[in-house]
């Protein structure tokens, strides 16, 4: 035991704290080298295990920031498909306004020139049901959340639940429409061939039956004779030569995107809705088959109107026209309505993508100087690292290669 305050200082004590310092000199190279190698100042949560968690949670938030920026570009790619419709829809619109204001002009004088803008009408409604059934990225726009389905189907059939006339059970009655409370016999009996075909319970009036029947456009009755009277509830079905109905197989959902935490912006539409549904949709409501006919509210406008311009004195009236023409005005006002809010969704999508940019540079700033490395600071205390070490390898040997037989010599 020394005094004097000196602890005695052995060669393997030298050794031994000469070899740790020679550790501790490598590790921190090697640390040094991986965040260069890297570029990052973490490799193991061991090394900030607080750095760390919070490196996870900024990058964290950074992909869901990434996701949402998808999701919006999605959407407003959506959304610019959608206004590209609803454009062609009101182009569609305003040419059978104008074929409808030149029918009433033509009313008094010749039909033949009216059957020509009536039969160019039934071109544009079936145009019109080609844009209602547009697919965006393999996705019907206007079938609710059922976007593998065909939403409108035109037919050229009615199918209703037979109902006793007051003419009696050899009757047919045109079957109606009832929207909102307002019903509208169908007028698709245009002339006295209008119908190709009766059936009864899926058989045919005439060639199963052995009935006949006759067809009065001026009163919409179908008057049958030869074949059974009809029962109350038989299923019959007319078929034209014509569309004269169109089904709306969707649902009444919309697709919504999230463009923030519980944040969603809607970015599709129901094509129709139910007659007892407090919703407007793109194409108003539909009637359920029944007693009533099922067709879709838009569709069965420009069908009456159509109807109405080819019956024209077989029952159809200037008043019917100049409806029509009203009627028209209402489906493209709806359409032109839901184009402005089309716009509007567009105008929050901007929003969103600006807001979230900025929140994704900077939160990215921050996780950057969390976990990446700044390379000048980096190499600087690599190079004074290894000159570190240079400088213990050669104190080090000095310590080691004096033995006791130096001291003997």
């Amino acid at each position: 035991m020394l005094t004097g305050g000196y602890s005695r200082v052995t060669n393997t004590m030298m050794t031994n704290t000469f070899i740790r310092d020679i550790h501790r000199n490598l590790s921190t190279i090697d640390k040094l080298q991986r965040q260069i190698s890297t570029g990052k100042k973490i490799q193991y949560p061991s090394d900030d295990p607080v750095g760390a968690d919070r490196a996870l949670d900024y990058r964290q938030t950074v992909n869901e920031l990434d996701q949402y920026s998808k999701n919006v570009d999605d959407a407003n790619t959506l959304a610019s498909n959608i206004d590209t419709v609803f454009q062609h829809m009101e182009d569609l619109l305003l040419r059978v306004r104008d074929l409808a204001v030149r029918a009433s002009n033509e009313a008094p004088q010749n039909q033949a020139n009216r059957d020509t803008i009536a039969d160019e009408i039934n071109s544009l409604l079936s145009a019109m049901v080609s844009q209602a059934n547009q697919k965006f990225d393999g996705k019907y726009l206007f079938s609710g959340l059922k976007t593998g389905t065909t939403p409108f189907e035109a037919k050229t059939s009615i199918t209703f639940n037979y109902t006793t006339g007051a003419g009696g059970n050899m009757e047919i009655e045109m079957p109606s429409t009832t929207i909102e409370g307002t019903t509208t016999q169908s007028d698709a009996i245009t002339d006295t061939n209008s119908v190709k075909a009766v059936l009864v319970n899926g058989q045919n009036y005439v060639t199963a039956l052995g009935g006949s029947y006759t067809v009065d456009p001026t009163t919409n009755i179908i008057t049958l004779a030869g074949g059974p009277a009809l029962n109350d509830s038989d299923v019959v079905e007319l078929r034209f030569d014509k569309v004269v109905s169109v089904d709306y197989n969707g649902d009444m959902a919309t697709r919504e995107v999230e463009i923030s935490e519980g944040t969603t912006v809607k970015m599709s539409y129901a094509g129709a809705v139910s007659n007892d549904a407090n919703t407007q949709s793109v194409f108003g409501k539909y009637s359920g088959e029944g007693t009533d006919m099922a067709s879709v509210e838009a569709f069965q406008k420009m069908m009456q109107l159509r109807d109405n311009i080819y019956k024209y004195g077989n029952g159809g009236t200037i008043d019917d026209i100049m409806k029509g023409i009203d009627d028209i005005d209402d489906v493209r006002e709806t359409i032109t309505n839901a184009r402005s809010e089309q716009g509007g969704r567009v105008n929050r999508l901007e929003l969103a993508k600006n807001r979230i940019e900025q929140m994704n540079i900077y939160t990215s700033k921050i996780l950057s100087d969390r976990e990446n490395v700044d390379m000048a600071e980096a190499i600087s205390e690599l190079v004074l690292a290894q000159n570190i070490y240079q400088a213990s390898l050669q104190s080090g040997a000095k310590i080691i290669q004096t033995t006791l037989l130096d001291f003997l010599r």
